[in-house]
Order: C-alpha cells, then structure tokens, then sequence
C-alpha cells in the first residue's frame, strides 16, 4: 500500500472515531438546578476524586507516553501524535486543577468558623 493510499485509510479513519464520541448526556454542574447543599456536596465528591486518583492516573498516562515517545515512535507523525496526547492530557490536568482550586475557596470562604480566643 502506497503512502497516499495508507494517509487516506487513516484519515477516515480518525474521522470516524472522532465523530463517534458522543458528549450529549453530559450536563454541567449546575448550582441553579441542583441547589447549593447539593451542588457542594457533588463539587467536594469530584474534588475528592481529582485529587486521590484522577491526578495520578493522568501523572501516569503522561509519564507512559513520554517513554513511549523516547523508546518507540518511529518518525514524526508518531512523534507528533505523541505529543498531541500528552498537550490534550494536560489540558485535561489543567481544567481540573482550576475547577478544583475555585471550589476549594468557596469551600473556605462557605466555612463558619468561629474566632474564639481564649
């Protein structure tokens, strides 16, 4: 199989996939229909998730995909698909990390802890 032939298979390919993800059901975490008890309640469930094992999972498809990008790829479109991967899983880590920081503050801030001092 020529190149043009195999880029051709693969771009449908691609495409196909791409388009087969469907992201329809999911809703965002929305304070105006859940209220604010049980908003907070599913935003400290998610943080607790992010932090305990999301984060690592996501340290460790990075790290995977950095060694295979030094052992294995083969040539620049592997080397570049490579790094397209790890770009979109740090996005991902970036996204979690600002929503998880914005909730933990209005976690402090929604605290009621009073001043004693003895």
């Amino acid at each position: 199989m020529n190149q043009e032939k195999f880029r051709e298979k693969e771009t449908a390919l691609l495409r196909h996939l791409i388009g087969s993800i469907d992201l329809s059901d999911v809703g965002e975490l929305d304070k105006d229909t859940l209220g604010e008890e049980e908003y907070m309640n599913r935003a400290s469930e998610s943080e607790a998730f992010y932090r305990h094992f999301f984060d690592k999972v996501l340290k460790s498809l990075i790290q995977k995909q950095l060694e295979w990008i030094g052992n294995q790829a083969q040539n620049d479109l592997e080397l570049s698909f490579g790094r397209g991967t790890i770009n979109g899983l740090n996005l991902i880590k970036d996204w979690f990390e600002e929503q998880v920081g914005a909730l933990g503050q209005k976690i402090e801030d929604s605290r009621d802890i009073p001043n004693f001092k003895i």
